[in-house]
């Protein structure tokens, strides 16, 4: 039989509960990686823009292998200058042309550059925007051969002037006076009558 030597054996338990249980867990987040450029932040910068080149500029700040959300992209331009009108047909009616006696204004015979109501609505060429005090303007002619080019800018507007009319068969307005009859008798009827009423006119009645 074997002999066993006489052994301590001690045993301690804790009442703390171990670090690495108590570690908060972290989120695992599965999904897209959306890496966004903002102008106002000014991210994704494209530089300078010439209207007379084509130039093909790279996706600014894409990371290596990531792919383009076209659909949510949108390009911004700051201090564009956008054309939205443009009239070099020469036509009749369609012609841009000085004004008599005003050397600062310029009309075309059936364009309305603003709308004035039901009668006078602003031209189709121009969609849905009025042309604006401030707009930067282009005016350039041929004249002997010679091209003459201004830009300036919209001052104002001026209305053409429509000639008065009168229907044919025009009522009498309900707000009207009616008509007012006087009658003089007596020695004075022949100087105090009057034929006509108006204002400004003299008769040989005493007011």
């Amino acid at each position: 039989m074997a002999y066993v030597v006489p052994q301590v054996k001690v045993f301690q338990e804790f009442t703390q509960t171990p670090a690495a249980i108590t570690n908060p867990l972290r989120a695992f987040v599965f999904g897209p990686n959306f890496d966004v450029k903002k102008f106002s932040d000014n991210e994704g910068l494209l530089g300078q823009y010439d209207s007379s080149a084509d130039t093909a500029f790279a996706w600014p700040d894409r990371p290596a292998g990531a792919v383009v959300d076209q659909d949510y992209t949108k390009v911004w331009i700051k201090d564009a200058l956008l054309r939205y009108y443009s009239n070099s047909s020469g036509l009749a009616t369609d012609e841009i042309a000085g004004v008599v006696n005003r050397n600062n204004r310029i009309r075309a015979e059936d364009v309305n550059f603003k709308a004035n109501g039901v009668l006078w609505p602003l031209d189709t060429a121009l969609n849905d925007r009025d042309v604006a005090v401030g707009d930067v303007a282009r005016v350039w002619s041929n004249v002997g051969g010679t091209t003459y080019e201004l830009w300036t800018s919209v001052l104002g507007f001026a209305a053409d002037q429509a000639a008065a009319s009168i229907a044919a068969t025009a009522t009498a307005d309900t707000d009207n006076s009616g008509s007012l009859n006087i009658s003089v008798t007596g020695a004075d009827a022949a100087a105090n009558t009057c034929t006509r009423v108006a204002l400004g006119a003299e008769c040989n009645a005493a007011y």
